[in-house]
């Protein structure tokens, strides 16, 4: 489900009541999004990780830690840290 949020006009570098209104609306909606990709995540039966744009991790399934023997631990850490038959490097 996604909710628009109106647009606003933005003078002299402050923000309006109503812009203000409109962050506010939109971390509450990209925090419920969170919660839900993670729960999904997390409890799927498959082997299934979100990584960022540098390889770190965000979020992983229970069967994707069973599957490599990890811990919980690994959240924010590169991928590649654990994976050495990479070569790559985090940035």
């Amino acid at each position: 489900m996604t909710k628009k949020i109106a647009s606003t006009t933005v003078e002299h570098g402050e923000k309006s009541a109503e812009s203000r209104n409109d962050c506010i609306q939109a971390e509450i909606i990209l925090q419920e999004n969170t919660a839900l990709l993670r729960q999904a995540t997390e409890n799927t039966r498959l082997s299934a990780v979100i990584f960022d744009r540098q390889m770190r991790y965000l979020i992983v399934s229970r069967e994707w830690f069973e599957d490599n023997n990890l811990t919980n631990d690994i959240i924010g850490s590169c991928h590649y840290k654990f994976n050495l038959r990479q070569s790559h490097s985090c940035q």
